[in-house]
């Protein structure tokens, strides 16, 4: 079940009313016209006071993001100050800015933390609730075109918009599996013909057949390290036909399904590449872009560097999202949207409404078609107007975007509840532990849930069930029917 933006704006304790600039039939102009009108209310009440505001963007955006401030400038004459912050460090920023620094005389304004860092920012005050600034200045229909957004909000209220659709992608050889040898060595061992995978079984049994390092060929490129090992491990889990969590909000790794789960994805470290432990997201996309890795997962922005840098590549692979579910002799796709950045307002920023109506400007539809094609960014498509830009097609290929939207509008969630960051470090932990053979699967999960349970008897169990009951609500129905 989806909420639309309108219909959560009406639930928020107030009808969503539209400010002057916007009424009711706003929507009803050309959805291109919509940053004018925001630049114009912007520049008749700020434009001519020489104001300025911080922007706080994660490295390796600054292509996306820098447009989009100097547009705003130019419509409004309000300066815009880019300050970078490390890839995976941007709420820690955040809440140093926030925290630490209270009297400082620059406070950061907007900031793009990842979308899973939002229900940790809001419960630490460093995020402004944005509500009563959309109920005012939203245009009703903005967000019918978007397919996904649902990390945008956090019990109840508004603290972000999405500005990137980061649905978690396999990328594949399909060259290989033309290959007649291996064609009839997988029928062989496996007694199936070899086709594009479609299940973790499949998948894993085809990083096995390809790995020949002595022929330096590798099974794939897939992520070992601790900061994004446990999104893998996430997805086999539910292929079990579990949640992470039942409705006590209990923990359910300390399971034989968790287990197996596990242990399949130890035994499939074998037919990786050499260093996968140490690569980063940056390092992956090169590694793989050599083109002697059979698979490997990410996002549009590893699309964007292989169509920019191995095109010769990118004709050879296909996409989809990650390996389903096989539960009760049924598939069952299994997309997953793992990462995303929002635009935020600090909870120091002077200028809050201001700083709004900017998060407001880069997410219409015109400002933020540039953002996402912009060759240099890692931005990639949220709205359906993305799909159909003609250079937005040119630089992911027609043939991603077509899997892409796909995995979009399928995704299931994030685990967007209080104490996210907590919850995913003791995880990481036990899961790097057990990758490296360190200890064994169950002795990693045995002590993950043991953490998770103290953790949230710290926070509270009823209102992390709660939270649960409401993210479960938007996962796709197919997987609701066989999750447990």
């Amino acid at each position: 079940m989806k909420l639309n933006r309108r219909k959560f704006l009406m639930n928020g304790g107030k009808l969503a009313l539209v400010a002057s600039t916007f009424p009711t039939s706003a929507f009803s102009l050309s959805t291109d016209k919509l940053h004018l009108q925001i630049a114009k209310k912007v520049k008749a009440k700020w434009g001519n006071k020489d104001k300025k505001i911080t922007l706080l963007y994660p490295n390796g955006s600054l292509a996306n993001v820098k447009p989009v401030a100097a547009y705003f400038t130019q419509l409004t004459g309000v300066a815009v100050e880019l300050r970078e912050g490390a890839l995976d460090d941007v709420a820690s920023e955040l809440l140093v800015d926030g925290i630490l620094k209270p009297g400082g005389d620059s406070p950061i304004d907007i900031a793009l933390p990842a979308t899973m860092n939002i229900p940790d920012l809001v419960e630490a005050g460093a995020i402004k609730d944005l509500t009563p600034f959309a109920q005012e200045h939203e245009p009703i229909g903005l967000w019918e075109s978007s397919l996904y957004d649902l990390g945008d909000r956090y019990e109840g209220n508004l603290y972000g918009y999405q500005t990137d659709g980061d649905t978690y992608m396999m990328f594949y050889n399909k060259e290989w599996l033309k290959e007649p040898k291996a064609r009839e060595k997988y029928s062989d061992l496996y007694g199936e013909e070899l086709t594009d995978p479609k299940t973790w079984k499949q998948l894993d049994r085809q990083l096995k057949l390809f790995h020949s390092p002595e022929e330096n060929r590798y099974g794939g490129s897939l992520f070992r390290t601790k900061i994004y090992s446990p999104w893998e491990f996430w997805l086999r889990l539910h292929s079990k036909g579990l949640y992470p969590v039942n409705g006590e909000f209990e923990p359910q790794f300390n399971s034989d399904s968790a287990h197996e789960a596990l242990t399949e994805m130890i035994e499939t470290t074998k037919y990786l590449e050499k260093g996968v432990f140490e690569n980063d997201i940056f390092k992956n996309f090169y590694s793989f872009g050599k083109g002697n890795k059979f698979c490997n997962f990410g996002w549009g922005g590893t699309q964007k560097f292989l169509v920019g840098n191995r095109p010769e590549l990118v004709k050879k692979l296909g996409y989809s999202s990650l390996p389903g579910a096989e539960i009760n002799g049924k598939v069952f796709p299994m997309s997953y949207f793992n990462w995303g950045w929002n635009y935020v307002v600090s909870s120091r920023s002077n200028v809050s409404e201001l700083a709004y109506l900017f998060c407001l400007f880069a997410s219409t539809p015109v400002v933020s078609t540039n953002a996402v094609k912009e060759r240099e960014g890692f931005f990639d498509p949220y709205r359906s107007e993305h799909y159909q830009d003609k250079v937005i097609q040119e630089i992911y290929s027609q043939d991603f975007l077509d899997a892409h939207k796909k995995s979009m509008i399928g995704s299931m969630p994030d685990f967007y509840v209080k104490g996210y960051g907590r919850y995913f470090s003791s995880l990481r932990d036990a899961l790097q532990a057990a990758l490296k053979e360190q200890v064994s699967p169950k002795l990693a999960l045995k002590k993950v849930s043991d953490s998770w349970n103290r953790i949230t008897d710290e926070i509270g169990r009823k209102e992390q069930v709660k939270q649960w009951n409401y993210i479960k609500g938007s996962y796709p129905s197919g997987l609701t029917r066989v999750l447990k």
